[in-house]
């Protein structure tokens, strides 16, 4: 899953999960560098999570293989004035 920022600099512009997994009961992890990505998959096809950094929010749904979404997050100590950060998120779900 790759996201790319939207509103301004004060966040990681671009950036992807390594490798996004997805338990059969809907728990979604990864990482990126060092942080963990924790999420759920809902029977309605939403998904909602967390990366354990910066205070990114990610919301979205997962239909036919392909993950779309937004995210939201609290820019950075040296980027205080500025506002927060939006984005969008997209992925597809590797063929087994």
């Amino acid at each position: 899953m790759s996201w790319v920022e939207e509103v301004n600099t004060a966040c990681w512009k671009t950036e992807a999960l390594r490798e996004l997994t997805i338990s059969p009961d809907g728990l979604m992890q990864g990482t990126i560098s060092i942080y963990q990505f924790n999420g759920k998959v809902n029977t309605d096809g939403t998904w909602s999570a967390e990366l354990n950094t910066g205070g990114y929010r990610f919301n979205g749904t997962i239909s036919n293989g392909q993950i779309l979404g937004t995210y939201t997050a609290q820019p950075g100590a040296a980027y205080a004035n500025q506002k927060q950060c939006a984005g969008k998120v997209t992925g597809f779900k590797k063929p087994n």
